[in-house]
């Protein structure tokens, strides 16, 4: 009861917000992003540390400014999200160019679901504007996994903002191998951000950004496992509150592919997508929490 208190009184400044002009978004977007960046220093140690090591070429000032566009877009993400719960979606269309679709045309007319495998870079929240008629699937056919937030109130309200006026579905990450088994006969486009640092357990060891990586594997073997086609979906920001989704086969037959092969053609693309623009990445994740060496003993 209490929770959902907070929850609903969460939401009366979010919809509030909601209603101001982008441009007066963008602006609280600014200002969020310094308070975070210098006032509460919102992870910027690890931060700092991850941006360091992945380019060690990097002067000082080159990584500052990297942090610095970082951070702001970080908040535009969030500022966005809620400027969403009020457009139409026809507006939503225009946010997000879509490249190379006929991949999914192609897999959709031999009857088969579909992994797309993405990333914390630029905008992960871009479910809304996805234009599913160009893909042959429809919003009904969307899955969306997603990891529970420990925080109650927060892990409620971003469902709420994620799922209002979308007819997708949200999985929590602990029901994916039930939801998939249990729908295997049926055509689903299936979305999973999989650059996080691993769990234990993990084997999947490569070099990633210059430094010894655990990477995850949980979207091969899922498509493994059911021989789901994998497509991964680079988002890169156009201008502020634009963004275009470039689509590659990672696996047309994951159950024919090499061990491994799935996860690091994933890795190789994620890299070379970082590299281009810095940036854009989620750098206050702690992805080199666990290494190899660790894992082992």
């Amino acid at each position: 009861m209490i929770v959902k208190l907070a929850n609903y009184l969460l939401l009366i400044p979010v919809l509030l917000i909601s209603l101001l002009p982008l441009r007066i978004l963008y602006l609280l977007s600014d200002f969020t992003a310094w308070l975070l960046r210098k006032i509460f220093r919102y992870r910027y140690d690890v931060a700092l540390i991850n941006i360091s090591r992945s380019f060690p070429h990097m002067k000082y000032h080159q990584v500052q400014s990297v942090l610095k566009d970082f951070y702001r877009n970080f908040t535009d993400v969030f500022f966005e999200m809620i400027w969403s719960l009020r457009i139409s979606r026809k507006r939503e269309y225009q946010r997000f160019q879509m490249e190379n679709t006929d991949l999914f045309r192609r897999i959709y007319d031999r009857g088969s679901s579909v992994i797309i495998v993405t990333a914390h870079k630029a905008n992960w929240e871009v479910l809304k504007p996805f234009n599913f008629p160009s893909t042959g699937f429809s919003e009904k056919d969307a899955v969306v996994i997603y990891k529970k937030l420990a925080n109650k109130v927060f892990d409620r309200m971003l469902k709420w903002i994620r799922g209002k006026g979308s007819n997708a579905t949200l999985v929590e990450s602990g029901d994916t191998v039930r939801f998939m088994i249990n729908n295997c006969n049926k055509q689903h486009l299936y979305f999973l951000v999989a650059d996080q640092n691993p769990s234990p357990g993990s084997q999947i060891h490569i070099n990633f950004l210059n430094q010894p990586t655990l990477f995850i594997n949980g979207p091969e073997k899922l498509s493994r496992k059911l021989n789901i086609p994998v497509v991964y979906m680079d988002v890169t920001r156009i201008e502020r509150g634009k963004y275009r989704g470039t689509f590659e086969m990672v696996e047309e037959n994951p159950s024919l592919s090499d061990v491994n092969k799935i996860s690091m053609k994933f890795a190789e693309l994620l890299e070379k997508s970082i590299r281009r623009d810095p940036s854009q990445w989620l750098w206050t994740h702690k992805r080199w929490k666990y290494t190899f060496k660790e894992q082992s003993n």
